[in-house]
Formats: C-alpha cells, structure tokens, sequence
C-alpha cells in the first residue's frame, strides 16, 4: 500500500511546536514567523514516544469533555427555557461554573498546567436515520439542463471584458511572487492597485459616451478624481471609499487562484474580467456604509481597534475632506433601499451590459437545441428542535421570533411554504452575552487579528463554542431529534459579521456540518414583525440552516442508464499554510445514488481529517478510503492538493477534481424566466477563451490532464430583485482527472453529480441559484505568548483541530 503521509506535505513536529513552547520557524520573503497549529490537537497520541504532547492532548480533551457535561447539565436544567429565565440563582450559579471553565482554558494555553478529569463523551451515532420529512411544497422546484455552444449573438450566458491588455503586468508580478523578489503581501497589494487603474480606464471608458446623463456624469467624474488619488497614495480609507462607490468589480484569474495565492491559478487573463456589477447595497444606510468602511479600515491596519461612534466619525470626516461626502448620501441614503440617483447610476450601467460602452467586449454562448434533462428537485430532513441564541440588545425581536417559529406551523398549513411536521417542541432561546461572557468584548474587535488577553480569550471563547454544540448534539441524541441553532446578531445584514463571528460560522458550518443559521436585524425584523413577505424570509432561514443535514432527490426524464449506481464525493476544505509548508485538511463525504430515474443526493455523517504535520489524523483511514472506494469523485481548489497525486495512481474509477469559477453579471431583463441549468463543454469553452486571447503558453497545459465542464447551476431571480436591472451570477469550472471518453454512461454519472452537488448547496427556497461553499482561507488569527514565546495561530486550523478531537472523542467512547 502506497504511504499517505508522503502526499500530505508538512514535518512530524509541525503540530507540537505549542505544545511543547518551541520557537516558530521562520518562513517566506516577509521573514516572518510561520502560522502555527496544533493549539487544541498537537499531534502524537503516543504516551511512550511523546508524554509531553500525549499530556496537552489529554488536557484539551478533557476541556471539551467538561464543557460537554456542564452544557448538557444545564439543558437538563432548563437552559433556555421561559420558566429559567427569570431565576437569577440558577442563572448565577451557571454563570459562575462557565467563567471558571474559561480562566482554566486560558492558563492551559498559556502553559500552566492543569489538573484533568476523567470525562466521558455522550457517543452519537455515525449515521443517523433520517425520518424523510418533505420540507414542503413549494420548496420542490423544476428546472430544464441545456448545452450551451459559442454564439456571436445574444447569449444566455455572457462573459464581459475590457479591451486592455495587462498580460505583462501580472506576468511581471508572478515572476517576482515565484522568485522571491516580491513578498506575497506586496504581491496583494500590487494586484489591488492595479485592479484600481482599469477602473479608472473603465470609469474612462463610460465618461466616453456622449449622451450620460448629467448629475451620473458628474458622479463618475468625482470617482475617476478619487480613484487616481487611491491608486497613487496609501490612503486605506481612499482606497476603500473608492471600492464602495464603484462597485464594479474585475479579475484577472479567471476565477483560477485562491484568495492570496495568486501563482496557484493555471490561467491569466490577457483582457480584464468584469466580474460584478454590485452597484451599492441597498442595505445599508448612508451610516452602516460609514462603519462598514471604518470597519474594514481597522481590519487592514491589523492591530488597531476603535469604538463604532469613532470609526463612523473617522469615515465620515475623511468622507468629507475628499470630496465625496454629496455622492456617500447620494448613492447609500438615511433609509435602506434604492435612492433615487442610485437608480439612475444602475440604469446607465446597464450600458455595459448592453453593449453601449466602449472598449467592453463579450463572449455569449446560448442553450444548444432542446433541453437534454427535465429535473423535478425535492427536498427531505429529518424533524427539528429550536435553539436561539442572541444579542440582548434583540431580545424583545428574538421574543417575537420565536412567537413565529412556532407558528410557522399555522402559517405551512394556510400557505403550504412550510411543512408542519418540521418543528417539534417549544423552541429555546437564550442570549450570547450571558452564556458566553467573552462575547461583548470580541464582538467590539473590529480587527482579524486578536492580540494580548483578548487572543486567549477568544481561543477559549472556541472551545466554549465547541463545547456548547457537542453538549447540543448529545441532547439531541437523547431527545431522538436535532437541535436547529439560530444565532441572531445586531448587525444589518446576514452577511455582515463580527471577525470573530467568522471563525465561529467556519466551526459550525464545515467542520462540524451541525444545522445552523446566523440571522441579521434585517431577516429578524421581517420574521418577527411578520410583515409582507416574512414567510419567504422564514422559510429562507429554515432551509439555509439544514444546509448541512438534508436529502435532496432529482428526477430526470431521459437518463441514459437506470441501473443502480453510487458515486461518493469527497471535498476538500483546507486551512492556510502552516509551520512546516503543511496544511490541516477536512474532506466531508457525499454520497450520489441513481436508480431508475432519481439521483439521492445526501451528505455523510463520517469526515475525515489530516493534519499538517502529514500523518496526523484520519490519514490512514482517508487513504484506504481513496484506494477501495469506487466510483469516487474528490473535489479540491488547490492545485498542490495531496488528492489530485492520487489521480496519477492506477484507480481508473477515482476522478481528481480541480474546482475554480467565474463570476459573471447577468443582464435581468428577460431571464427571470430562464430558471434553467447550462452545461458547457471544453471544447466550446476554448473557443471562447481563443476569442478573448487567453489561451496560450503553458495555459493549455491544463487541459492536458483533465477534462472540463463547465455548469450554471439552476437560476430563479427572487421577487425581491425584480426591479433591479443586473445581478451577479457564477460558472462553476470542474476540471476532471481520469475520464475517458468512451463511457458515456460514467461521464454522464459524474456530470450529473457535480450539477447535483451544486443544486443540493442550494440555501433558498426561491433562489436556486448555487455555488460551493468552501470554508474561507481569510479568517481570523491569535497572536498568543506561551512559556516566553509569540504564537501566531489562524482560527481556521483551529477549529478543524477542534472538530478533530469531538470526533475522536466520539469514537473512543464508542470503542
């Protein structure tokens, strides 16, 4: 058998560098010392060959363990529930319990050491049996699949492009980035200013046409003025007013490189890629884009964090001495919603789209002939209980919210959105600030990188985190149903968040996969006052929650084969690059069964981990699992990923898979009807990539092992977007390794998984629409001192390292 460790990349002590207070390499150009890992799982599990990280391990363990059982104890005691909430004795003996948890987490990971307990892990079962419940009716969508080929006409699906070559300039960085001339925080930075200069000459480009009208003049005018400010000096807040008032957006990677990894992308663009036409977020109000700004400010410089009143002061004055302060309240007004001069802004843009704009060219392709598949979507789950946390500054909303979650069965009767037998049993809710004491201090860092006491804290604040939602599926269990968690935060969107925030949604949504949904007051006000439209909100939340724990059924009209077939998938979610060129990986499992003319469509409740020191983890088992396992699809976005070596083994039904997409905006006027799928072949994709001048040199090496399809997953444009004149849409690009093309039975089987993949992602009743939902590269990071020394720690790993050890624990008490 082939050893795994040897295509996991790292070095054996990666992980126990913490543990163990030993210095961090030195790594890069930048010359700065390495991320670490192996803050809650350091690796050896040997008490004979390393008592020392065998002890941490044990430690960390037991921490999780205790925080289970309190968790589980006060769920027992009435945690969350309306007959607690007012009993201040109960509520002060929990509080003093949770507080002493955290001081003993924070002196272990400061190195002192601790006594451990003998805990033991409430064991859950390794696949739950699901009791098939149909979410509802009108969650079950049709929707056609089309090829799609080349066209110089109108396109159902458009690329646009600038006619300016910056072919030279990336090249030029790349070189520097791969010989070490340029630092990758240099190469970021370069890339951000040169995406600032084509706006201008896009900005150029529209000032060219004769008949704009007026005041829209005026306003691109002050942002050319704006931007050659922004891309001359050093001004954050320039740069960021500049980004936030043109909000057109460019590539030059065609979606092929990973967030501050721009040599792992096989392809530039010769020509710039218009990827988004966002224009301004009605949202936000002129104030909330203020603090937006000022938020994003503090999270460049790093290590700075201001109060909310200042960064809004600070914006607005800056606002004001560029010049910018008129066009701010114009575009982002006192109320949320479109402004009169932000609709003519759109209108004028949609010149862009329509052809009306100089020097903007397009490649389209169109559905070729007939539709290939009608497909009826339906989706399953099993019943859910429901737990809200939230913000107190929310509790008088998160008391009506509740009020319409319970009623979310009268209203699935009148308006069959919702099925009844979904939700069982009185939901609980309890708020952030009282069960997490560290909450209101972390949510107040602006910043991505916590310093001092507060990285303690915050490491601490995790653990609490994970003990929370173990404690939460062990009651679960017990209760012989699923907890549904709602976290409802004081922020205006469900997109915005607090830095933190971030390493929480990554915990819960990947590396624990546990049903789970972050509420704005947006989304809240709508559901709670249960106005015009709240059930669309509700059901949205409802269905974006199981997310992580769903059966999604297709039925096809004309499968080429009906005979019985499963394919398993495996994808990739990795943490960034760690002491050692190492990496933590997580692969979830999903399993794609056809039989007669349904493809089932269900994640696995098994993950497997491996660990940046190369053997650490689930390695040996994820090995075995590659090699025995048939019919095997594994998706990854990392060109160096250790599952892309196993394509080149002989295991002809293993098909490697490279992920990347193109981001693309969509002209609204007539596709509110097209709801409908597309599929795009390699062979008239190239000719489209021929057409703009991006294949050529080692860009077609690419194509070399792999083959290409390229999927527009199902498209409704919701109620809510149909004044608006664009949107911003996706093409996912799978590049599959190992399919030959003569089995058209195989190739359809693959085909129809990714395009299933895709739509099971879906979180949107209305908006079918999908795209993956890898765990982010960019999360927050801790910078710690331990036994006399600094650790930087991404939160990323950390929480995989966490996941890690609840799963171990798990199985051990099973054993």
């Amino acid at each position: 058998m082939i050893d795994a460790s040897s295509r996991f990349r790292g070095e054996e002590k990666a992980l126990s560098i913490f543990a163990k207070g030993e210095p961090p390499p030195i790594m890069g150009p930048d010359r700065k010392r390495a991320y670490v890992g192996g803050v809650f799982y350091a690796g050896s599990e040997s008490r004979e060959s390393d008592p020392e990280v065998y002890r941490y391990n044990e430690l960390i363990t037991s921490l999780l363990g205790r925080w289970e059982a309190t968790f589980v104890r006060m769920l027992k005691e009435g945690l969350g529930k309306k007959a607690t909430r007012e009993n201040e004795e109960l509520k002060g003996r929990w509080r003093k319990e949770i507080i002493e948890l955290l001081e003993e987490s924070i002196e272990l990971l400061k190195g002192k050491d601790i006594d451990p307990e003998k805990v033991t892990f409430t064991p859950l079962p390794l696949r739950r049996k699901r009791k098939d419940t149909s979410i509802g009716k009108d969650v079950n969508n049709r929707f056609k699949v089309y090829y799609g080929r080349l066209t110089e006409g109108k396109g159902d699906i458009n690329l646009y492009y600038l006619d300016v070559d910056v072919a030279n300039r990336l090249e030029d960085l790349l070189d520097g980035l791969r010989s070490g001339e340029i630092s990758p925080s240099d190469y970021t930075e370069e890339l951000g200013r040169l995406r600032r200069e084509v706006g201008i000459k896009l900005i150029e480009k529209i000032l060219e046409c004769k008949d704009l009208e007026g005041e829209v003049r005026r306003f691109f005018e002050s942002l050319k003025e704006l931007g050659e400010g922004a891309v001359r000096g050093d001004d954050i807040l320039a740069q960021l007013f500049f980004e936030r008032l043109f909000k057109i957006e460019v590539d030059f990677h065609v979606g092929l490189a990973q967030e501050g990894e721009g040599e792992d992308g096989p392809w530039l663009t010769h020509k710039p890629l218009i990827t988004k036409l966002g224009y301004g977020d009605t949202r936000l109000t002129y104030e909330e884009v203020l603090l937006r700004i000022g938020k994003e400010a503090v999270r460049r410089e790093e290590f700075s964090d201001k109060p909310e009143e200042d960064l809004i002061r600070e914006a607005e004055e800056e606002a004001e001495s560029l010049g910018i302060s008129e066009w701010l309240r114009k575009v982002y007004g006192d109320r949320k919603g479109n402004t009169p001069f932000l609709k003519k802004v759109r209108r004028e843009l949609t010149r862009i789209l329509g052809g009306g704009v100089p020097g903007v060219k397009k490649v389209s392709f169109v559905r070729d002939g007939k539709a290939v598949y009608d497909v009826e979507k339906k989706i399953y789950a099993d019943t859910y209980r429901q737990f809200l946390l939230y913000e107190i500054n929310l509790e008088d909303n998160a008391k009506k919210l509740l009020e319409a979650l319970q009623g979310a069965e009268e209203t699935g009767k009148k308006r069959k959105y919702i099925n009844p037998k979904m939700m069982e049993g009185k939901a609980r809710a309890v708020e952030m600030e009282f069960l997490f004491p560290f909450w209101e201090e972390l949510k107040k860092h602006n910043s991505y990188t916590f310093t001092g006491n507060l990285a303690y804290k915050a490491l601490a604040f995790l653990l609490q985190v994970a003990g929370f939602f173990k404690a939460i599926r062990s009651r679960g269990v017990e209760k012989k149903a699923t907890y549904m968690v709602f976290a409802l935060l004081d922020v205006a969107g469900d997109e915005d968040r607090y830095p933190i925030w971030d390493a929480v949604r990554a915990f819960i949504d990947h590396a624990l996969a546990h049903p789970f949904q972050t509420l704005g007051r947006k989304s809240i006000e709508e559901i709670a006052e249960r106005r015009q439209g709240a059930i669309y909100f509700q059901k949205n939340a409802l269905i974006s929650a199981l997310r992580t724990d769903r059966r999604v059924v297709l039925r096809f009209n004309n499968l080429k084969t009906r005979k019985p077939v499963v394919y398993s998938m495996l994808v990739e979610d990795r943490s960034v690059e760690l002491a050692g060129a190492g990496r933590h990986y997580l692969y979830s499992l999903y399993r794609f069964a056809f039989k007669d003319d349904s493809l089932t469509i269900e994640r696995d409740d098994r993950k497997f981990f491996a660990f940046a020191d190369g053997f650490s983890g689930d390695v040996k088992e994820l090995e075995k699992f590659l090699m025995g396992t048939p019919n095997l699809i594994a998706i990854t976005q990392d060109t160096r990923s250790p599952l892309l070596s196993y394509g080149k083994l002989n295991h002809e039904s293993f098909f490697p898979v490279l992920y990347r997409s193109i981001k693309t905006p969509l002209l609204l006027k007539g596709a509110k009807r097209d709801k409908n799928a597309y599929v795009i072949f390699e062979k008239e994709f190239k000719k489209g990539l021929r057409y703009m001048g991006w294949l050529g040199g080692n860009q077609n090496a690419v194509f070399e092992d792999y083959n290409l399809f390229v999927i527009r997953a199902p498209l409704v444009v919701p109620s809510a977007m149909r004044d608006e004149p664009y949107m911003s849409t996706e093409l996912s690009l799978f590049f599959v390794g190992n399919l030959k093309g003569d089995n058209p039975e195989v190739e359809e089987g693959i085909l129809l998984s990714l395009l299933g993949w895709l739509v099971w992602g879906s979180e949107s009743f209305s908006f079918l629409y999908a795209k993956p939902k890898f765990m982010p590269l960019k999360l927050p990071k801790a910078v710690v001192r331990r036994m006399n020394r600094d650790y930087t720690v991404p939160l990323g790993a950390s929480v995989l390292e966490l996941a890690y050890i609840m799963k171990r624990a798990e199985e051990k008490t099973q054993g």
